[in-house]
């Protein structure tokens, strides 16, 4: 016999998360295990930013 789904689990399947990753470093670019990072991140979600001083996030 199949599971009925609760409202609550109903609710939960329906909601829409949008969410940004940012990344504040001064080496972020600067060796290729930071890149391959990054590189990774973009693949779970395509709002990646990244910034080398706090001057660039505003």
């Amino acid at each position: 016999m199949g599971q009925v789904q609760g409202k609550k689990d109903s609710m939960f399947d329906n909601t829409i998360r949008t969410f940004r990753i940012l990344w504040l470093d001064a080496q972020v670019n600067a060796n290729d295990n930071n890149r391959a990072v990054q590189q990774h991140l973009r693949k779970l979600d395509k709002n990646l930013s990244t910034f080398e001083n706090l001057e660039e996030c505003y």
